[in-house]
């Protein structure tokens, strides 16, 4: 058998840094840099976004269990992405070191038919390098000088023996007092983002199978900023692939959320009683709008669990938000109706579940449980990145 180099034996010859072969850890099991991306932005309780303009919350429970018994869910498809980056070297070009990354980026979509079964549609994973603009001796990011290492990675090197490939090699910026870990992971971040609305792109232009009776649910904010790399950069130009999907997060900032005197809500959000929703207000984003205008969205908040079960307050509860994707959504909002149904279904989605197996199992949505599981199971160990490449 053919004594293959190392990927990144390859790519320090090809770009002729010095390694210092330092210790190579996984950073998603350290503290992630929260400073450079999602981030949430602050909203405020004042421009209702449905038709109902009472800012009473809503009851779901008779409408949750109604749909329960009589309809089939609006929810026919399930998105979630992922990220693990790991630190593989240090490498020095001229007078400064570098961190090489390395991220496993992937993006998972689940199907459910009209049995009810869960089904995998599509997973993607890619392995892509970060490394700094420097490494070239030309000067910048140029993609054909990565492009032409990455081809002689992926054609030499010791991937070859399992038939995996490096996907991309990209570049990220010395930016000043800023850490350059932190600006690797924010660029690899990106990327995942950027398959995620690919992923959206695909079930609605390639597929077509979104509709108002079989939607998409994605795990995560619907707010992407506008971003420097990939394919799907701008998300002003792509409001028209939301009109079927909602976000639902598990995680969010409650102190992100305002009154229109200016207040807090998050102590309206966390005594919300079990099955009931806050109303829905819409925002104009400050990081989504690009050069195909402003993009408006609607958010509001559900109540899944018993606050008795969870252990903090916002256990239990998640975040909903919707792209307004015309101009009569964004001067009038949702129909309150449909906002009802949506959560409803949010609702009767929560089980089953694994009570205290996951930190996060107050806020789990099965569907989304299960495809993230999916998603992971097709991910490659820890053990075969740290020691092929």
């Amino acid at each position: 058998m053919a004594n293959h180099p190392r990927p990144l034996k390859i790519f320090q010859d090809e770009t002729h840094g010095t390694s210092y072969t330092t210790h190579r850890y996984c950073y998603d099991s350290e503290s992630a840099p929260g400073s450079l991306y999602d981030k949430e932005q602050d909203f405020i309780f004042e421009n209702f976004g449905e038709t109902d303009k009472s800012k009473k919350s809503r009851n779901l429970q008779p409408l949750a269990e109604r749909i329960s018994k009589i309809s089939s869910p609006i929810f026919s498809y399930f998105l979630d992405g992922s990220r693990r980056v790991y630190k593989l070297d240090d490498i020095q070009y001229a007078k400064r070191i570098y961190p090489i990354l390395l991220g496993q980026i992937g993006a998972s979509c689940c199907q459910r038919d009209k049995d009810g079964n869960l089904s995998n549609l599509r997973t993607d994973n890619r392995l892509i390098l970060a490394v700094p603009t420097t490494a070239n001796p030309d000067g910048g990011g140029k993609s054909a000088f990565f492009d032409a290492i990455r081809n002689k990675i992926n054609n030499e090197s010791t991937l070859t023996r399992l038939n995996l490939e490096l996907h991309s090699i990209i570049t990220y910026q010395n930016v000043k007092d800023e850490d350059y870990a932190d600006l690797a992971i924010a660029d690899l971040h990106e990327e995942m983002l950027d398959m995620e609305k690919g992923f959206v792109n695909w079930l609605v232009k390639k597929q077509k199978l979104l509709t108002p009776d079989s939607m998409l649910m994605k795990d995560g904010s619907l707010e992407y900023k506008k971003i420097s790399r990939g394919t799907y950069k701008d998300i002003s130009h792509l409001k028209s692939n939301y009109k079927c999907v909602v976000g639902v997060s598990k995680k969010f900032n409650p102190e992100k959320s305002y009154d229109s005197k200016g207040r807090s809500n998050a102590v309206e959000i966390a005594k919300l009683p079990l099955y009931h929703r806050t109303p829905a207000f819409k925002f104009r984003s400050n990081v989504a709008g690009g050069s195909g205008g402003a993009v408006h969205f609607v958010a509001w908040y559900v109540r899944i669990r018993r606050i008795e079960d969870t252990i903090s307050p916002f256990d239990g509860v998640v975040k909903v938000e919707r792209l307004l994707v015309d101009e009569n959504a964004v001067e009038n909002g949702l129909p309150t109706d449909e906002i009802d149904t949506i959560s409803a279904n949010i609702i009767w989605e929560r089980h089953p579940t694994c009570y205290g197996s996951d930190p996060r199992w107050a806020n789990h949505l099965y569907p989304i449980h299960l495809t993230e599981r999916c998603l992971k199971s097709r991910r490659l160990s820890d053990h075969v990145i740290m020691n092929l490449l």
